[in-house]
């Protein structure tokens, strides 16, 4: 089960591509993400395919690594930013750019200092 965690969206496109159907369009929202599903292929294919690939892969990248990021701060709420650059393979600067993502989307708060503080899930 624990096998196809995070994998929803990449499955949703390996079906389209399997069937030979254009690629759903996926984008992040602030509250959620939309989903587009095209009923033919556009003359642009090719550009949409190689421009919606790249777009793609970075943002899945990044929402998987945000969620691990979320995983590994309810287990450790004391977690150091180089200890999540280490477990998710990037830089500390990535990590620091993540981090103020979740924390502008209210997902995450820092309670006290960086250095004797602690993270706080507030809302998924």
């Amino acid at each position: 089960m624990i096998e196809k965690y995070g994998t929803g969206i990449r499955r949703i496109v390996d079906y389209f591509v399997i069937e030979n159907l254009p690629v759903p369009k996926f984008r992040n929202l602030s509250d959620g993400f939309m989903v587009t599903v095209f009923s033919e292929k556009s003359k642009n294919d090719t550009d949409y395919d190689t421009d919606y690939d790249t777009n793609y892969d970075t943002d899945y990248d990044t929402d998987y690594r945000l969620q691990n990021i979320i995983s590994a701060i309810k287990e450790d709420n004391r977690i150091t930013v180089i200890k999540l650059a280490k477990i998710n393979g990037v830089s500390k600067s990535t990590i620091l750019r993540d981090l103020g993502k979740l924390k502008e989307s209210g997902i995450l708060e820092r309670v006290g200092s960086e250095k004797s503080g602690y993270w706080k899930v507030i809302n998924q």
